[in-house]
């Protein structure tokens, strides 16, 4: 049987606060639960593509980040008023990936995601997060909370390099969107992206037990 997947104690100064940090949580099960199914129909194939399919038997597969999503999305709809991609408020022609309204109708809450299928993150994937963030600052409103949803593997053996790897990526975004125009002044005169958040889950690839690792950094908020 599969362990649940592990979220606390949360390893950073400014964790999510409890509602938010829950939604994360039931989002880190629902990926769980379609990682153990998809592993499983995986495995009972017989043809040609068995054997190549046994390389990423679970989510470690070449999934979208907007199949994450989609699964975040159905997690989130029993507890919160989810939306997914709708447009940002200052930018219709743009999509934000997932999102949640407040009583008001408004954008409470902003998320963008990305998913890497590797477990160090490169130049390529900074710049890549450094354009979500420059949209989450100029295309929602001050009102606004702006997240990155983050995803990537993880060796289990060394589940501490997942934390230290959270908190430079987010230092080296802090740094390099600093200047950024929609940035505002700092909680508490914090960085401008924070670690809040980071769970995993245990999964395969290849032949080896690899953690599935969401970490989620606010922006500005």
């Amino acid at each position: 049987m599969a362990t649940l997947p592990v979220s606390t104690p949360c390893p950073f100064e400014r964790p999510l606060d409890h509602d938010l940090a829950g939604l994360f949580d039931r989002a880190l099960l629902e990926l769980q639960r379609e990682d153990g199914e998809l592993a499983t129909r995986m495995a009972a194939r017989t043809d040609r593509q068995h054997a190549a399919d046994q390389e990423h038997p679970g989510l470690t597969y070449w999934v979208y980040e907007t199949t994450l999503v989609y699964m975040m999305f159905k997690a989130w709809l029993p507890s919160c008023d989810a939306v997914w991609e709708p447009p940002y408020p200052l930018d219709s022609k743009h999509h934000v990936d997932i999102a949640i309204r407040g009583r008001d109708g408004h954008l409470a809450r902003a998320f963008e995601a990305k998913w890497w299928n590797s477990a160090g993150v490169d130049q390529y994937i900074k710049d890549v997060l450094a354009t979500d963030v420059g949209r989450l600052l100029t295309k929602t409103s001050a009102t606004t909370e702006r997240y990155l949803v983050l995803f990537w593997w993880n060796t289990p053996a060394n589940r501490e390099h997942a934390v230290e790897q959270a908190r430079e990526l987010a230092q080296a975004l802090s740094t390099k969107c600093a200047n950024t125009s929609g940035a505002g002044p700092r909680h508490g005169g914090g960085a401008l992206v924070q670690p809040r958040y980071l769970g995993w889950f245990d999964t395969r690839r290849r032949t080896a037990v690899v953690d599935f690792v969401m970490s989620v950094m606010s922006v500005d908020c």
